[in-house]
């Protein structure tokens, strides 16, 4: 197998750029050593993470067995609490968001005109709106959630 890559430019007299080869040469195995060198540091932190994880995971797997089974009815009420809040938990947190959107600004339609949100809007942003930004993200719900 081949160890190395030619690369030829144009050789249009007019784009040629001064002082450059006309072909690029590039040692694949020195490229490949080097980036190999680079991750070996990072790929030996990961395996020690995932060592001390692999055995804190078997600790916290039997101190929870011990919990459940000293404490069967907290037990219950904790994974029947978990399942309620996975079931539930997108309807309640739209109830308690939606007044809370409506009241800075962040209406169905828009941005209310007059609002706190129109005012830090145009004292802020301007015409711009980073996306990915909070101001965005309460921008987005507002027009999505409805009741």
């Amino acid at each position: 197998m081949e160890d190395r890559l030619e690369i030829s430019t144009p050789s249009s007299s007019s784009s040629k750029i001064p002082d450059t080869p006309d072909t690029l040469d590039i040692d694949l195995r020195a490229l490949l050593d080097n980036f190999i060198s680079y991750l070996s540091p990072t790929l030996g932190a990961i395996k020690e993470g995932i060592a001390w994880l692999g055995a804190n995971v078997a600790d916290r797997l039997s101190a929870l067995r011990r919990f459940v089974t000293r404490h069967p009815y907290i037990s219950i009420g904790i994974l029947v609490g978990l399942v309620l809040l996975f079931v539930y938990g997108p309807t309640l947190l739209s109830f308690s968001l939606r007044p809370l959107l409506d009241i800075l600004g962040f209406t169905s339609g828009g941005v209310a005109k007059g609002s706190l949100a129109a005012f830090y809007q145009s004292s802020v942003h301007g015409g711009y709106v980073a996306s990915n930004s909070v101001f965005s993200w309460a921008q987005s719900l507002g027009a999505t959630i409805v009741l």
